[in-house]
Order: structure tokens, then C-alpha cells, then sequence
């Protein structure tokens, strides 16, 4: 549920750090309280291109 996800978002101390990467790295889903649509939009009006990232090397950098 994406109301409940940016709820949690909203309480985590990361959220900033998390959201940095969820902007430089074009992942799916809720980062630092922002949907995949919405990190966009934010990627767009600040320049970013965002790096594509394939599930199984998220799961490798999640893993470290």
C-alpha cells in the first residue's frame, strides 16, 4: 500500500539518504517517501538522468 509506505517513510530517520539514491538510481517503488512517478518528476526539474538498476544488482547492493 503506497499511503502506508510513505507513512513509514515520513517517521525513518534515512529518508533524505534514501531518497538521494531512489533519485540517482532509477529503482522502483517508495524511496524516501516518494513514489517511482514522483522521483521522476523531481529528476526532470533537477537535472538528474538516473541510472537504470536491474533487480539483481539492488539485491547485491542491499545484501553489503
Amino acid at each position: 500500500n503506497t499511503a502506508m509506505a510513505k507513512k513509514i517513510c515520513g517517521r525513518c530517520p534515512s529518508q533524505q539518504q534514501c531518497l538521494t539514491y531512489g533519485l540517482h538510481y532509477k529503482v522502483v517503488g517508495i524511496w524516501g517517501g516518494k513514489s517511482t512517478s514522483e522521483r521522476a518528476i523531481l529528476r526532470k526539474q533537477k537535472g538528474i538522468a538516473g541510472i537504470p538498476l536491474a533487480y539483481d544488482e539492488w539485491e547485491m547492493a542491499v545484501e553489503k
